[in-house]
C-alpha cells in the first residue's frame, strides 16, 4: 500500500484535482451568471456571500486574506512558527474578532466598505504571512 505522501504527490491525482477545481470554478461562475439573469433580486452566489459579510461577518474577509497568503506565498524553507501553533493563532485572532465584536468597533471610525474590507483582508494576509504559511513541496 502506498503512503499518503506518495498518493498526495502523485502527478495523476494532482492533475485530476486541478481539472476538478477548474470545472468547479467555471460551474460556479456560470451558475452565478445565470442567477443574475433571472428576475429575482439578491439571489446570486456573490450577493449571498456579500450579504453575509455585510451582516457583520467581516471575519470571512480576514480568512480570505490569510488563505491568499498561504496559497500564493508558500515557504521554501521550514516555517519559523509550528504550523499547528500558527493555525491556533489565526483562529484565535478570528475568535477574538467575534467575541469582542470588533466589526462594530471598527465601523465607528471606518465608514467606507471598500476600506473596511480591504483592511480586514490585509490584516488577514499579514497574519497568514507571518503564522500560517505552508512549506512548498519540492519535486523529488
Amino acid at each position: 500500500m502506498r503512503s499518503l505522501n506518495q498518493i498526495v504527490n502523485d502527478d495523476v491525482i494532482i492533475k485530476r484535482i486541478q481539472i476538478f477545481l477548474i470545472v468547479l470554478f467555471t460551474v460556479l461562475v456560470l451558475w452565478d451568471f445565470l442567477l443574475a439573469l433571472d428576475c429575482l433580486d439578491e439571489n446570486t452566489i456573490s450577493r449571498v456571500i456579500q450579504n453575509r459579510v455585510d451582516s457583520g461577518l467581516l471575519v470571512l474577509t480576514y480568512f480570505w486574506g490569510a488563505v491568499c497568503a498561504n496559497l500564493f506565498f508558500p515557504l521554501k524553507d521550514d516555517p519559523k512558527v509550528n504550523p499547528t501553533t500558527g493555525t491556533i493563532i489565526l483562529y484565535g485572532i478570528a475568535l477574538m474578532f467575534v467575541i469582542l465584536n470588533a466589526e462594530k468597533q471598527f465601523d465607528k471610525f471606518m465608514t467606507v466598505d471598500l476600506y473596511k474590507y480591504g483592511t480586514y483582508m490585509v490584516f488577514g494576509f499579514i497574519i497568514g504571512l507571518l503564522f500560517w504559511r505552508q512549506k512548498q513541496q519540492k519535486p523529488e
